[in-house]
C-alpha cells in the first residue's frame, strides 16, 4: 500500500483475507470468490500472497480484463495477459552469499538485512507490464536503494495488514 500511495495518494484499496490457516493459501475457488468480489465493489489491480488460491484469483482478473500482481512468490509463467509482476526472492543468490560469508568468516546469526541493494529481491515483469510501469519501478527500486523511500520494518509491526475475513 506505501508503494502505491507513493505513486497515488488518494488510490483506495479494499483488503481481505481468504481464511485463517493452510486453507487461505489452498483454495484457488475461494480466491476465484474474493477476487470476483473486490472486482464487484471496483478493484482494477489485485495483489495476492495467498499461494494456490493465487490461481483462482488469476482466473477470475483474466476473464475480467483487471491486473493482477503477485507478492513474494516468483511465478514460473508471467505470461498471462493480466500479470503485471511478482516481488520475487533470489533463494539461490542468499544461500551462496550466506555461505561465501561463512566460508570467508564473516557470517553472523541473527536476522539478515537482504533486499533490492544487493538484488536478492527484484520484481520480474509480467506481460501486462507496460514502458510507464517498468520506468515506475525502475525509479521506485532506485529511491527506496538511495533511502528517499524508507521501507518500514515489518518486524515493527508497522502498517500491519489487519486481521479481517474477506466478504
Amino acid at each position: 500500500q506505501m508503494g502505491a500511495r507513493y505513486i497515488n495518494k488518494n488510490i483506495q484499496f479494499i483488503e481481505n483475507i481468504l481464511d485463517s490457516g493452510h486453507k487461505g493459501w489452498s483454495d484457488p475457488a475461494r480466491g476465484a470468490e474474493v477476487a470476483e468480489s473486490q472486482i464487484a465493489r471496483g478493484a482494477d489491480v489485485l495483489f495476492t500472497v495467498a499461494s494456490h488460491s493465487d490461481y483462482g484469483v488469476l482466473k477470475v482478473v483474466t476473464d475480467k480484463k483487471k491486473a493482477i500482481l503477485f507478492g513474494w512468490a516468483a511465478r514460473s509463467n508471467l505470461d498471462s495477459p493480466a500479470i503485471l509482476g511478482s516481488a520475487a526472492v533470489d533463494t539461490g543468490e542468499v544461500v551462496y552469499s550466506l555461505f561465501l560469508e561463512a566460508m570467508q568468516g564473516k557470517w553472523k546469526s541473527g536476522i539478515q538485512h537482504l533486499g533490492l541493494q544487493n538484488k536478492f529481491v527484484y520484481f520480474p515483469e509480467g506481460k501486462a507490464s507496460t514502458p510507464k510501469i517498468k520506468q515506475a519501478v525502475q525509479q521506485a527500486e532506485h529511491d527506496i536503494i538511495s533511502g528517499k523511500i524508507v521501507v518500514p520494518d515489518s518486524r515493527k509491526h508497522e502498517n500491519r495488514c489487519p486481521n479481517k475475513p474477506a466478504k
